[in-house]
C-alpha cells in the first residue's frame, strides 16, 4: 500500500508539472492587444489628399453658355470698383478675376428713371463670346422717376481666355467699347462724350501737367484750351475717337507761359468742335492753380 501512494503522489506530481507547461507557452505565444483598434472599414492611416484635375472647357460653336448675376454685396472688391468707374458712361467690356469672366453693360447717367439693361444670352460664336443685350429707353407717356439713374447689367461665366463681343436689341441696337486701355479710371470732370481722369480740379506742378481721359467724339477730335482772365494761355487738340471710346493722353508744358499769367486761378477747357458751325460741344471745364 505504501508504494501504491507513492506511486499516485508521482503521478500527480506529473499532471502539475505537465499543466504549468501547457500555461506558459499559451501565454508566451499570445498576440498584443493594440492601444487603438480602428473603427469597422476606418483605415488606421490618413489617405492622401488628391485634387482632381482641372476641367477643360470645351465650348460648341453657336452654344448657348451658362452665366450668373452675382449679387452686388457678394463681389469683389476690384470688381466694384470697375462697375462704379464704368456706371457714368455708355459701354460694354469684360474683367477677367479668380478664373471667372465678369460681363458688364453700363447704360451711363440718365436724368430720369424708365432705362433697363438686361444681358439675355450669351453665345460662343467665332472663338469668343457674344453678349446679347436688350436696352430699353422710357416713352413719352411713361411715369418715370425724376432722378438720375445708372442703369447697368453684370454677369459672369466661370472660365477665362474669350474676348467679349456685344450685341444689343430693343430701343437702341448698338453699345460702344472701350478702346486703348483695359478699364475706366475714376472720373474727376466730364461731358456726355468726353471723360477726364486728370487732372482733378485744383492745384498743380508749374512745370505743367498730364491730361488723360476718353471720348467718344466727331472725328475723333478732342480740342483743349487753357484760359486765365478771358485769355487764352495755350491751345490745341489731341486724337480719340467716334463710335467708340478711346483713351487719350497728352501732356501741357507751361514753360512757354509768362510768369504774370502763371501766378492767376486759370481754367482748363476740353471740348469737340461741331461739324455744324464749329461752335463748342460737349465741354468740360476745370479749374486749375499753380502749387
Amino acid at each position: 500500500m505504501r508504494k501504491g501512494a507513492k506511486v499516485m503522489k508521482l503521478v500527480g506530481i506529473f499532471f502539475l508539472v505537465s499543466l504549468v507547461l501547457i500555461l506558459a507557452i499559451s501565454c508566451s505565444v499570445r498576440a498584443p492587444v493594440p492601444d487603438i483598434v480602428p473603427e469597422p472599414n476606418q483605415n488606421s492611416e490618413e489617405e492622401p489628399d488628391i485634387q482632381e484635375p482641372d476641367k477643360e472647357i470645351v465650348l460648341q460653336e453657336g452654344e448657348s453658355i451658362t452665366f450668373n448675376r452675382p449679387d452686388y454685396s457678394q463681389l469683389p472688391e476690384n470688381i466694384k470698383n470697375w462697375l462704379e468707374n464704368s456706371s457714368r458712361t455708355f459701354l460694354g467690356h469684360q474683367k477677367e478675376f479668380e478664373g471667372k469672366t465678369y460681363i458688364l453693360v453700363t447704360f451711363g447717367e440718365k436724368k430720369t428713371g424708365g432705362y433697363g439693361v438686361d444681358i439675355k444670352d450669351i453665345v460662343f460664336e467665332n472663338n469668343s463670346l457674344t453678349a446679347i443685350v436688350e436696352l430699353q429707353e422710357p416713352s413719352p407717356s411713361d411715369n418715370v422717376i425724376q432722378a438720375f439713374t445708372y442703369p447697368y447689367d453684370l454677369v459672369s461665366v466661370d472660365f477665362t481666355g474669350f474676348p467679349v463681343v456685344f450685341s444689343a436689341y430693343g430701343d437702341m441696337e448698338y453699345i460702344f467699347e472701350l478702346k486703348g486701355v483695359e478699364e475706366l479710371k475714376p472720373i474727376v470732370a466730364e461731358s456726355e462724350w468726353i471723360k477726364i481722369f486728370g487732372p482733378p480740379p485744383g492745384s498743380v506742378n508749374h512745370a505743367g501737367f498730364t491730361v488723360e481721359g476718353v471720348a467718344n467724339v466727331y472725328e475723333g477730335t478732342v480740342s483743349y484750351r487753357l484760359i486765365s482772365r478771358g485769355v487764352i494761355l495755350l491751345e490745341g487738340f489731341t486724337t480719340a475717337a467716334q463710335g467708340s471710346w478711346m483713351y487719350f493722353s497728352f501732356d501741357i508744358d507751361l514753360s512757354s507761359v509768362e510768369a504774370d499769367a502763371k501766378s492767376e486761378d486759370f481754367k482748363l477747357e476740353l471740348f469737340s468742335e461741331s461739324a455744324k458751325d464749329g461752335s463748342d460741344m460737349f465741354k468740360v471745364v476745370i479749374p486749375l492753380k499753380l502749387k
